[in-house]
């Protein structure tokens, strides 16, 4: 019995290595089609705190995917830095601080600095995409942004 399972070892290893390699394609398959709409733009049903409704908004990525634009089709919009989300909350459940937001379980907000805006979406999947991958999205900006605070002040050191 020994010797057939030990020459089943091997081809567990390739199955586990090859069901990885799948999820991970599958895991960047999902990523490029949230940055090809994200980036193209979409409206979204969104709240913000103290409001009393849901409005439609026009919710599009940059290029370069370190800023969020945010407004009504055809009228100003709102950049947000992806770097400036403090947190992003899945459901019913508000980020800490936040008030006066109508959510439910397939809504995600993004609390930034004083304010916070959530959005609406079709279903849990749509849902949990949007907010793995703008998590994901942003803490990258965030940790850009910090190595280059941590440049400055070792440069502002040596000319010391």
């Amino acid at each position: 019995a020994s010797p057939a399972v030990v020459g089943t070892a091997p081809s567990l290893g390739k199955c586990l290595s090859s069901a990885g390699h799948a999820m991970a394609e599958e895991a960047q398959r999902i990523i490029d089609g949230f940055v090809r709409q994200m980036v193209a733009g979409r409206e979204l049903p969104a709240i913000s705190p103290g409001s009393r409704s849901m409005t439609t908004t026009f919710v599009q990525l940059d290029k370069e995917i370190t800023t969020l634009f945010l407004g009504r089709s055809g009228a100003s919009r709102k950049s947000l830095a992806l770097e400036n989300i403090e947190e992003v909350a899945v459901g019913s459940k508000a980020p800490e601080g936040v008030q006066h937001l109508r959510l439910d379980d397939l809504c995600v907000t993004l609390n930034y600095g004083e304010a916070a805006i959530a959005f609406r979406f079709r279903d849990v999947e749509e849902r949990d995409t949007f907010a793995l991958c703008l998590g994901m999205f942003a803490d990258k900006c965030r940790g850009a942004s910090d190595e280059e605070d941590e440049d400055e002040e070792e440069e502002e050191e040596e000319e010391d």
